[in-house]
């Protein structure tokens, strides 16, 4: 029965997972999963509902090969590595077999069974503690649904329809439905489920696409062809917004594609605050793939490159052979500018899918980022062997994730000092004066910060995990969410702390974590004394341009302010108010 079409506005709040604004049609996504019908059927049959599994199987397998590769054409590996996973659970064994031997047992239509063994799979992972691992239920959702897909002989309510304007909302946006989304046609995507790690959320923030998640009940009160506003970076969805809410969405609009065609004329400029103050403002990297979108930001370097991405979903490890030649390319291109390599972090919320090292965790608190190297030196040391290839280049520098205790920079940087002897003694060309440093990303680390800056040549604060670990934040579960501040006074003086103790020792401290990126936060952590800041490539030239525009003396009294200060929104209004000041004509998109 079809709802009645909602003619009033209604607002509904969820959670924004990629930045943006966006008004159109909605095109609302059925779940196939919902028309199943329960049929039995005869001894007879039963080879013929084999046989329709073994074909929607093939079927399925083809179409996930040919989404990877357009995905990884399209988009990036990182996305694209995502269908590793579901093909890796169609060639399952036990799969099959538990779905054959439904099939014998229950006399049930093929239809019926699947959906009844994947939901068994599903709610393996939902009652996973982690919220990574329990947003990959989706990925069994994605497989079944694609399987249904092809038992059919009509197609289903998950074809996006190739028409311009379209906002996608459904229950959750499947990996696979998600990835063949077209920018030039998907305006936004909104959903009832879901997290900023969930797929439709990793492929959407790589689009560029508006996404909010969690938006409850969204799918009752809405159809296809109701007109909706999308605002990805306050998490809201407006239905049936007002002429005025349209006109200040299109005024928007035309303020960002002014700003950003005036700071791409100063994007290479150095910069520094209105009293002279010296800052720099680099890139983060995920894969070489994506240099081309540093090199066109205008950053002075690349801040932090995540290797990671490099072990993440493939069948085996990458040889010496092949890390040296893409950290060789990176160097290359940003010479003569500043590249700090990351050393493999895995565990927590990443992890890899093949058994190669099997002391990985799941848990933020577990084996993971330098501990995981550390016990496996045989795979760290062909890392470090590789970095220190691509060195020779002389625009190198190495840091390890995750450090807690100064004993584990010792025994990194003797595994460090094994691989260059063994690079000189084959004869080798690399950089034997490699700088390395660390992550400040536990309270262990920045308390003891005084004694780390005597043993490391910099500093980088990942505070996305910084935060979390003072707060005892797991910023993935929803339920705790808004408890996930980076102004709360512990946070702050621990990044004070380390920035004095960086000082003390005559080492640069940089941050790398999401508070790096944001325009409301920038005025507290110059104040702080962070002269370093790396950040996705296209927050660079909105950052660089705040920043000259800011005083550095007025942003140290507004630190101190912070580091005292019991109310929270106080600081963000003072911090607002500077930002107004010092970039007037950015009043208007900086905080919508």
């Amino acid at each position: 029965m079809m709802k009645s079409k909602e003619t009033k506005q209604v607002t509904f709040q969820g959670r924004g997972t990629s930045r943006g604004l966006a008004v159109g049609k909605v095109q609302l996504l059925e779940d196939i999963e919902k028309n199943i019908v329960r049929k039995g059927i005869e001894e007879a049959g039963i080879p013929g509902e084999i046989a329709r599994l073994q074909d929607a199987l093939l079927a399925t397998r083809t179409q996930l090969m040919e989404i990877r590769k357009h995905v990884g054409e399209t988009i990036d590996e990182k996305a694209a590595s995502i269908f590793d996973v579901h093909i890796m659970m169609i060639d399952d064994c036990s799969f099959i077999e538990k779905v054959v031997e439904g099939l014998r047992k229950r006399k049930l239509n093929l239809e019926h069974v699947l959906r009844d063994v994947m939901r068994i799979y599903a709610k393996r992972f939902s009652d996973m503690e982690e919220g990574y691992i329990q947003e990959r239920g989706a990925d069994v959702k994605d497989l079944m649904n694609r399987i249904l897909q092809n038992l059919e002989e009509e197609g289903n309510g998950t074809v996006i329809e190739r028409r311009e304007g379209v906002i996608i909302v459904a229950h959750d946006l499947l990996p696979s439905v998600t990835a063949l989304l077209d920018k030039r046609l998907i305006l936004g995507i909104a959903t009832e489920m879901g997290g900023a790690t969930s797929h439709a959320a990793i492929i959407a923030r790589a689009l560029g696409i508006p996404a909010v998640v969690g938006l409850e009940a969204l799918c009752e009160r809405v159809q296809s062809g109701d007109e909706i506003l999308i605002d990805g970076t306050q998490g809201r969805v407006v239905l049936n917004p007002s002429q005025d809410q349209r006109a200040q969405y299109g005024h928007l609009e035309h303020l960002r594609s002014d700003l950003l065609a005036g700071l791409k004329k100063t994007k290479n400029k150095a910069v520094k605050t209105t009293d002279g103050y010296a800052i720099r403002v680099f890139a983060n990297l995920e894969l070489p793939e994506h240099l081309d979108r540093v090199l066109e930001s205008g950053a002075d370097g690349i801040g932090l490159f995540r290797t990671e991405f490099l072990f993440l979903s493939r069948p085996d490890l990458p040889s010496e052979d092949e890390q040296a030649a893409a950290y060789e390319a990176v160097a290359q291109a940003m010479h003569p500018s500043k590249v700090v390599i990351r050393t493999l972090d895995v565990g927590g919320d990443k992890f890899m899918s093949h058994q190669h090292i099997k002391e990985q965790s799941h848990s933020p608190l577990g084996c993971r980022g330098i501990r995981l190297s550390l016990i496996r030196p045989d795979v760290f040391k062909v890392q470090l062997r590789a970095i220190l290839r691509a060195a020779r280049f002389g625009n190198i520098q190495l840091m390890y994730p995750m450090v807690s205790a100064v004993d584990e920079i010792h025994q990194a940087d003797e595994l460090l000092r094994t691989a260059k002897a063994e690079l000189e003694a084959e004869g080798v060309a690399h950089g034997a004066d490699l700088v390395s440093g660390v992550m400040i990303e536990t309270p262990s680390a920045a308390l003891t910060a005084d004694r780390m800056a005597s043993q490391t040549g910099f500093f980088s604060v990942g505070t996305n995990d910084l935060v979390q670990y003072t707060i005892a934040v797991d910023r993935l579960e929803q339920e705790v969410a808004p408890l996930y501040d980076p102004l709360h006074p512990a946070v702050l003086s621990l990044l004070q702390h380390t920035v004095a103790a960086a000082k003390q020792h005559q080492i640069s401290t940089s941050v790398c974590g999401e508070m790096a990126g944001s325009p409301l936060l920038l005025p507290i952590l110059i104040g702080l004394g962070i002269t370093d800041l790396s950040v996705a490539p296209g927050s660079v030239p909105l950052i660089k341009h705040l920043a000259a525009n800011l005083s550095q003396k007025k942003a140290a009294s507004l630190a101190q302010d912070a580091l005292i200060a019991t109310d929270k929104e106080s600081i963000l209004q003072a911090s607002r108010e500077m930002l107004e000041e010092a970039v007037p004509e950015l009043k208007e998109l900086l905080f919508f």
